[in-house]
């Protein structure tokens, strides 16, 4: 398995959206992937930011950028927030 698919809640514009990460991505490109894509699922509705935060949604924990996305904890079908 080279990727994985996460949801990701946006409470700015209070949307799920499935994104897939390549599980080899550094976690600190990720938010980049991650508002990349919403922006353009929402057709430029949501604004890129430079410092977003990654929660995990059911537990409330912030992930570690700090690791590629495979070492992250996140796994297949997990439900994520950016703040």
């Amino acid at each position: 398995m080279d990727s994985i698919y996460v949801n990701v809640f946006v409470p700015a514009l209070d949307q799920s959206f499935d994104i897939e990460l390549p599980i080899n991505l550094e976690m600190e490109y990720v938010s980049k992937n991650i508002q990349n894509s919403i922006k353009e699922l929402t057709e430029d509705a949501y604004v890129v930011k430079d410092d977003i935060q990654i929660f995990d949604k059911s537990t409330g924990d912030l992930i570690n950028t700090n690791n590629i996305v495979k070492y992250s904890g996140l796994k297949n079908g997990s439900s994520i927030m950016i703040l």
